[in-house]
């Protein structure tokens, strides 16, 4: 309010003084017209021999005063005996105007009249001398107008501020409204209830500023039955291998056995140890990829060797359940990546497919090279996948023996297969064969980030 109160006054103020100059500038012309001059090029100093100039003069008020270029006053108007200070003068005598010049003459210390003073060479009159013609005009009016606008403006000032103020209280109020009922729903979310949802706002900013807290909170619910849900899983895995290890330790103490049932008992207690190994170095693998440990470390290699390793350290299971292998694979694709996740990502399909394809069945593999892009396909011939359990099978725990053979793992495979390959900003992709069975293709980029 301070600086467009300044503002409106300064703008005025140049406003005024300049309709002032303005008139300045007539009453300029019309004194020039009202100068005569006798045959001998001398002024004629008594304006009452003019009669058409007394006339103008007392219609139009002009305060005017004429003086030779070394100060001497020639002639004046006669409302300037009535002006009360001394006829204005020049600010440097022994300096001739050249241009137009502009003073504000003051008495005791305040401004009252605006006085223009302009040269008027004899070159431009009758007359024989140079004139300075003097015009001059009261400023009274000027700072009584100014001043009342002070008044009024600064008078006038505090009711729009109250105004703004009120305003602003209300418009906060009306603002945090909304935020005042996200905050009351948000107080009502807790850890053991995360299926409540924020009120949908409007389309403003804050209106997706509750869109993404919802996205957080199904993200956060999801999170949970997650953590649930693997937390109850993993404990049922881990405690039947702890359930056998312990049946068979008491039923072999039960009794005075042989050194070869003892053998016997601990040979099998090995055993499932190893797979219980397993099973939590792979609960503990999970576990560190989604904490974000897990760094790759990323190295060329050929990714065909790597395949026709794990063929060959898989053969025995193959030749167990006469699996008929057609290996389509080029023999020279390379790739940027983690071996030891390739490696996983091939075992676990190689596993998947042996486990859940019958006897005298068929395994098709292949490999190829697309643009950019690795494509590493595995087929089988077994029952396959139906089409609303294709996004579970990659959950953990998940075993579909309802519509695949049973098997003795923990259901982790897919899982691991689906974190290595989101490690390497790849895809995976199942669908059923044409005729029987499930076809896993998984794309990787060629070249990795280190």
């Amino acid at each position: 309010m301070l600086v467009f109160n300044s503002i409106t006054v300064s703008l005025y103020s140049d406003q005024a003084l300049e309709n002032i100059d303005q008139q300045l500038r007539n009453d300029m012309v019309a004194v020039r017209r009202l100068l005569r001059f006798n045959a001998d090029g001398i002024l004629n100093t008594n304006p009452q021999s003019a009669q058409t100039s007394l006339v103008y003069e007392s219609r139009n008020s002009i305060r005017y005063a004429v003086r030779n270029t070394s100060g001497h006053t020639l002639r004046f108007s006669i409302n300037m005996v009535t002006l009360g200070p001394p006829l204005p003068k020049l600010e440097n005598k022994t300096t001739p105007i050249i241009e137009d010049m502009w003073q504000n003459q003051s008495r005791n210390g305040e401004r009252h009249y605006r006085l223009l003073s302009v040269l008027y060479p004899h070159t431009a009159h009758d007359g024989n001398q140079d004139l300075i013609l003097q015009v001059l005009r009261p400023l009274s009016n000027y700072d009584i107008q100014r001043n009342e606008l002070v008044t009024l403006l600064f008078s006038l000032s505090p009711l729009p501020l109250i105004l703004v103020i009120l305003g602003s209280f209300w418009v906060s109020r009306l603002a945090l409204k909304p935020v005042n009922t996200l905050i009351t729903a948000v107080s009502s979310i807790s850890a053991h209830d995360l299926t409540t949802r924020l009120p949908p706002s409007s389309n403003d900013e804050l209106g997706q500023l509750t869109e993404n807290f919802n996205q957080m909170l199904e993200r956060l619910e999801q999170s949970f039955e997650s953590l649930t849900s693997f937390t109850a899983n993993a404990s049922h895995e881990l405690r039947t291998p702890l359930t056998a290890l312990r049946t068979q330790a008491e039923v072999a103490l039960s009794q005075s056995r042989s050194s070869q049932d003892y053998q016997n008992v601990l040979g099998s207690l090995l055993e499932d140890m190893g797979h219980l190994e397993h099973l939590i170095n792979t609960l503990l693998h999970l576990a560190r990829c989604d904490a974000g440990l897990v760094q790759l470390s990323v190295q060329h290699f050929n990714f065909s060797e790597r395949i026709s390793y794990w063929l060959d350290t898989l053969s025995v299971l193959l030749a167990e359940k006469n699996i008929h292998l057609i290996n389509q694979c080029a023999s020279d694709i390379t790739i940027n990546a983690d071996q030891g996740a390739i490696d996983r990502i091939i075992v676990n399909l190689l596993d998947n497919a042996i486990c859940y394809t019958p006897a005298d069945g068929k395994i098709t593999l292949s490999l190829v090279k697309e643009n950019n892009n690795i494509i590493f396909t595995v087929s089988d011939t077994g029952p396959g996948i139906p089409n609303h359990l294709r996004n579970d099978i990659f959950d953990r725990f998940v075993r579909l023996q309802k519509t695949r053979h049973e098997s003795s793992g923990a259901g982790l495979g897919l899982a691991i297969v689906n974190r290595a390959i989101e490690l390497h900003h790849g895809s995976i992709t199942v669908d059923n064969n044409v005729d029987v069975g499930a076809c896993f293709s998984v794309q990787l980029p060629f070249q990795q980030d280190d």
